[in-house]
């Protein structure tokens, strides 16, 4: 039986706004001995918005989603600061992921970016990243649920060309359509 082929999913340095490298990486199995230390780190304010629930703990729910990736269909990626902060217990500061919906065309994605790295571009970095990935993946559109107070995300959303409906009790979706580029023959 042939071995099955996982895509490469290269490493990129890139500078934020403030002419800090970092590194984005896709997620390791090793990643999960830090996770517990990036959960206690974030703010309750930063856990509510992206979980949209008072997140108390890193449940084994919480951890699976951050630390399964598939190929190009369910992809995990770590945000690192080439040089580390002494403040940042962790070696991530931010994490962003996509994964398969029921709709075999479009994934949903979410970021959480560590409350002293938030304003810098590395939410946009992530993004970014994500969109290509998921577009060489085969998806033709992502989406994404957030709060209607989460501003920062509904911002970023915005500046990405995400379509944003605002849904009752709270609640937003956010949509974009993916565009694939085609290979030069």
């Amino acid at each position: 039986m042939p071995a099955i082929r996982q895509p490469v999913i290269r490493a990129t340095r890139t500078e934020l706004r403030d002419g800090t490298s970092i590194i984005i990486r896709p997620v390791r199995p090793d990643d999960a001995r830090h996770a517990g230390a990036f959960f206690d780190w974030l703010s309750d304010e930063t856990k509510y918005t992206r979980f949209m629930y008072q997140a108390k703990e890193l449940t084994p729910e919480i951890l699976a989603g951050a630390l399964t990736q598939d190929g190009l269909k369910r992809v995990v990626l770590v945000a690192e600061p080439v040089n580390q902060r002494s403040e940042d217990p962790t070696p991530a500061v931010a994490l962003g992921r996509y994964a398969p919906t029921s709709d075999p065309v479009t994934c949903e994605v979410a970021l959480t970016v560590g409350d002293t790295w938030q304003g810098h571009g590395l939410g946009a970095a992530l993004l970014a990243r994500l969109i290509a990935l998921a577009t060489r993946g085969g998806y033709q559109a992502m989406c994404a649920t957030a709060l209607t107070t989460n501003t920062k995300m509904l911002r970023l959303a915005r500046a990405f060309g995400f379509e944003i409906r605002a849904d009752s009790g709270g609640v937003t979706t956010l949509e974009k359509a993916l565009t694939r580029i085609p290979r030069p023959r």
